[in-house]
């Protein structure tokens, strides 16, 4: 084992590690989406993008690291990228549930803001002081 090998190796085991946090943290964020706990999906997406910006860092690592390619083996590497990319994969899934929350709770705000845009419309029409023409408005006498 030479230092290239546990350098290169390293740099992927830390990239997966990256990868594996960042799902959890996307599932968690799923969850919190759910519920609609701003707190926690306020910390959640700063953690994702914590680990966004370490993968960045360990991807400029792993491109400046030329001893990667001949470092280990062809097997040694490929599982570990076989695991990177079904890790991925299972993060794409997760990123669309959350997606789709969102946008659900995005559509639900809306009809909520337009409901009471329509209430405080029709509220006006009856608590102005006067019509266009300005007059007062016209009541309804229930006495006989």
């Amino acid at each position: 084992m030479t230092d290239g090998h546990l350098d290169a190796h390293t740099l992927l085991a830390r990239k997966l590690k990256a990868f594996q946090h960042f799902l959890t943290a996307t599932r968690e964020l799923k969850a919190a989406l759910a519920t609609t706990s701003t707190g926690a999906i306020q910390r959640l997406l700063q953690d994702r993008d914590e680990l966004i910006r370490i993968i960045a860092v360990l991807d400029d690592a792993i491109g400046k690291n030329d001893s990667l390619e001949r470092s280990f083996s062809r097997s040694h590497k490929s599982e570990i990228i076989i695991e990177i990319r079904q890790t991925l994969e299972l993060i794409a899934s997760e990123n669309l549930a959350c997606e789709e929350l969102a946008a659900f709770h995005c559509r639900e705000m809306k009809n909520g803001l337009n409901e009471t845009r329509q209430i405080g419309t029709g509220f006006r029409v009856y608590t102005r002081s006067t019509d266009a023409l300005g007059r007062p408005p016209k009541f309804i006498s229930f006495r006989s």
